[in-house]
C-alpha cells in the first residue's frame, strides 16, 4: 500500500535557507517509498478599499503582486513543483491557507 501526502507550503516569509532544508528533507523522504505532492501558496493580504484611492497604493499593490508571483515561481523552480500546484491567492494568511489546504487535502502545511 502506497502511503501518499499531501504538503502545502506557504511562502510568504520562507528564506533560501529554509527552501533548501524542505527539498533536501523531500527527497530523503521520497527515497522510502513515500509519494509526497507539495503545493506552494503565497498569500497577498488584502488591503482596505480606502487605500485603492491613493495612485501610488496602486503601484505598490502590483509590485508587491509581481514579487510575490517571482518569488513563488523561484521556490516552485528550487522545489520542482509544478506551475498549477503553486497559487497566488489574496485575503488573510490564516484563514485563505486553512481554506485552500483543506481544499486540497492537504496532510501538513509548513
Amino acid at each position: 500500500m502506497e502511503n501518499s501526502k499531501q504538503v502545502l507550503i506557504v511562502t510568504n516569509a520562507i528564506t533560501e535557507n529554509e527552501v533548501s532544508e524542505i527539498r533536501a528533507a523531500f527527497s530523503e523522504e521520497n527515497k522510502r517509498d513515500i509519494s509526497i505532492r507539495l503545493n506552494l501558496v503565497h498569500v497577498i493580504p488584502r488591503l482596505p478599499t480606502c487605500y485603492f484611492n491613493i495612485p501610488s497604493m496602486g503601484l505598490l499593490l502590483e509590485k508587491y503582486y509581481e514579487e510575490a508571483k517571482q518569488s513563488l515561481s523561484h521556490v516552485g523552480k528550487i522545489l520542482g513543483v509544478a506551475k498549477k500546484d503553486q497559487w497566488l491567492i489574496s485575503g488573510k494568511t490564516r484563514t485563505e491557507v486553512l481554506r485552500l489546504a483543506n481544499k486540497l487535502g492537504t496532510s501538513f502545511i509548513l
